[in-house]
């Protein structure tokens, strides 16, 4: 299995600094167009059911987070993964990004693109903390699939292909306020070699900060 797993930073941490602001993501249900998931996170295992509901037919995807084994019905799949960070920018508004969370997988079906997506690594958990429904995660995976299939980038799209990218953000806090945000929310894919495309998720709600982020300390 070709993998890449270099966890630059700890994201357990980067959740858990001290904010008032923190996403418990145990187990959640949530539908797309005609799929349906279910997502679960256990202390080992993300674990993501897809049904189809016009066939009924139902998929299982898991990470195994031990062995670092993505499978889809059992069958080991390939994929990639990591975090890349930036260093901190100090103003008013202290900035700690982009943080972005890499993947790479191989393409199924849209119904499974999302899950696959959402099981790798700590996505499913960085992506709730961030305040991003899983649910709307899964419709920008699928608003960026439709962009492709609807124009001249749609003959990338096939069983096997690799679509590749990242969820990406912000973390901010403003010294003046002791307020603190993930800010510039975005899901960017692609298809082969076929042109990156954006979702933005924007910027979540501000929070009342315990104190401010230390970067060597809370972060790294």
């Amino acid at each position: 299995m070709k993998k890449i797993l270099s966890f630059i930073i700890a994201l357990t941490m980067v959740f858990s600094i001290g904010f008032t602001s923190t996403h418990a993501l145990d187990s959640v249900g949530f539908s797309v167009d005609n799929f349906k998931y279910e997502l679960i996170i256990q202390d080992d295992k993300n674990i993501v059911y897809v049904t189809d509901t016009n066939t009924n037919e139902r998929n299982t995807i898991v990470y195994d987070r031990n062995s670092e084994v993505l499978t889809i019905d059992g069958k080991e799949e390939t994929y990639e993964y990591n975090i890349d960070t930036s260093n901190p920018t100090t103003r008013s508004i202290d900035t700690y990004g982009p943080l972005k969370v890499n993947f790479s997988v191989s393409f199924k079906n849209i119904g499974l693109l999302a899950g696959v997506i959402l099981a790798v690594g700590s996505m499913a958990v960085t992506v709730a903390t961030c305040g991003v429904s899983t649910g709307l995660f899964a419709t920008a995976v699928k608003t960026i699939f439709n962009w492709y299939t609807a124009g001249d980038l749609a003959s990338y799209v096939f069983p096997g292909a690799t679509v590749s990218g990242y969820f990406k953000f912000d973390l901010q806090h403003n010294n003046s306020t002791n307020l603190s945000r993930y800010a510039n929310r975005s899901l960017t894919y692609r298809f082969g070699k076929g042109s990156y495309k954006t979702y933005s998720f924007g910027s979540g709600g501000w929070w009342s900060s315990t104190r401010p982020i230390n970067y060597s300390r809370d972060i790294l």
